[in-house]
């Protein structure tokens, strides 16, 4: 099992976007636990695929608590996205299938958080203004 200074030795990756940076320094946390389990980086990024879609279907229920807690989630699974990234150049397991299933991720959650939390805010007012801009 590596230890955080290997981790950030071997798998440190340069960012200019602010919230890349900080979601990467929280990111090799998870990395540490995964990496002993013997989870390829293409399944940390299906669970967090999976988590993000999850959660994305708590923000349709419309009760306050639940769409806080599924907001939240969502957010730490992209801390799992960058987790997995961070597997891959520490193992040098690089594919294009992960990279492909990178991308389908990204553009099946994030549209979907938007539409979903549009949904739950419906749901909650009960004005479809939230519908139509969401």
């Amino acid at each position: 099992m590596p230890t955080l200074k290997e981790l950030r030795a071997t798998a440190s990756r340069k960012r200019k976007d602010f919230l890349y940076r900080l979601v990467d320094r929280l990111a090799y946390y998870p990395a540490i636990p995964l990496l002993w389990l013997g989870l390829t980086p293409n399944q940390v990024t299906v669970i967090w695929i999976l988590g993000q879609l999850v959660s994305a279907y708590f923000l349709t229920t419309g009760h306050y608590l639940t769409m806080v807690i599924a907001l939240v989630v969502f957010q730490l699974m992209f801390v799992l996205d960058c987790t997995d990234g961070i597997m891959a150049r520490y193992t040098k397991n690089f594919s294009i299938n992960g990279e492909y299933l990178d991308y389908i991720g990204h553009y099946l959650a994030n549209p979907l958080l938007l539409g979903c939390l549009a949904v739950g805010v419906y749901r909650i007012h009960h004005n479809p203004i939230y519908l139509i801009a969401g």
